[in-house]
């Protein structure tokens, strides 16, 4: 659902619209696939089948290069 639509709802007017940014720097990537990880474990786990959230940032490295990350932002 947009996030147009979603503030229509009844009930959800205050919710602000999330702005959606790539991580492009290569140094924040791996901290940030490895803290998902992490987190979602039971869910990401299968597409990281290779690498863990016990692995360094170096060897995380090598998967950032090819995975995209994005920032969601709440403004409001």
């Amino acid at each position: 659902m947009s996030p147009a639509a979603l503030a229509a709802r009844p009930g959800t007017s205050a919710l602000a619209a999330p702005t959606l940014g790539g991580i492009t720097e290569i140094t924040e990537k791996p901290a940030v696939l490895r803290a998902y990880v992490g987190r979602w474990r039971f869910e990401a786990g299968a597409f990281f089948t290779e690498i863990g959230p016990e692995d360094s940032l170096e060897r995380w490295a090598g998967v950032a290069a090819r995975c995209p990350v994005f920032r969601l932002a709440f403004e409001g």
